[in-house]
């Protein structure tokens, strides 16, 4: 048995139906694979980089994701943590397709927050242009965020980080993935809580706080 993320378990597959998927979705041709890889949702870098095994094995990432990586719980994108994810679904049946397609075609799933530093709510509040878009809040962030000063989460500023990371808006980068990749490692401040006067803020307990209330098999770092 393997368990699935958030909720109840799937039979284990067994070896030849797993590599019968990984051939069937490693057709770029599959409308599931064309679908996730036009998305913007699937960083195949960031997966292969996180999942040294799939690396190593000389697999496609994305076929691997589709195929078996997202019922393990792997994340296809550092903003989308899959079991964080499905922790805030009532109800989860993997027959009904992958997680992250789901999300893309399923408005009813947009309001679910991908990461716990990406409030879908907050943003799309922030951010009106974002209903006019008919796509998920994330991936709006995620194309727009050099256009829009609408921040993902209260608890990030994404204007103050880039002062302090210059750099970050002179490449283009995502300054929220920079500051879950780097900026937090290297003493960088997610808002001005002095000029607020509000108290500093550990993200990185906060997020460890919220994956163990959404999901406690969700924990991570």
């Amino acid at each position: 048995m393997r368990d699935v993320p958030g909720n109840g378990v799937v039979e284990q597959d067994s070896v030849d139906t797993l590599k019968s998927k990984l051939k069937r979705y490693l057709s770029k041709n599959s409308p599931v694979y064309r679908k996730i890889q036009r998305s913007g949702l699937f960083d195949c870098a960031y997966y292969l980089k996180e999942n040294q095994d799939v690396k190593q094995s000389g697999q496609d990432g994305l076929a691997h994701f589709i195929a078996i990586g997202a019922l393990e719980g792997r994340n296809p994108h550092p903003l989308f943590e899959t079991r964080y994810f499905l922790g805030q679904i009532s109800s989860y049946n993997p027959d009904a397709g992958n997680i992250l397609l789901q999300y893309l075609e399923s408005p009813m799933l947009w309001p679910v927050d991908p990461h716990p530093l990406f409030n879908a709510s907050y943003y799309s509040a922030m951010e009106p242009a974002v209903a006019a878009a008919d796509i998920p809040p994330l991936l709006y962030y995620i194309l727009n965020h050099g256009k829009s000063q609408a921040d993902p989460h209260p608890l990030f500023d994404g204007q103050f980080y880039q002062l302090q990371v210059p750099e970050v808006l002179e490449n283009g980068a995502n300054p929220l993935i920079h500051y879950l990749q780097e900026g937090r490692f290297n003493g960088k401040e997610p808002f001005a809580h002095k000029a607020s006067g509000s108290t500093h803020i550990d993200l990185s307990k906060y997020m460890k706080k919220r994956r163990e209330q959404i999901c406690p098999v969700a924990q991570g770092t």
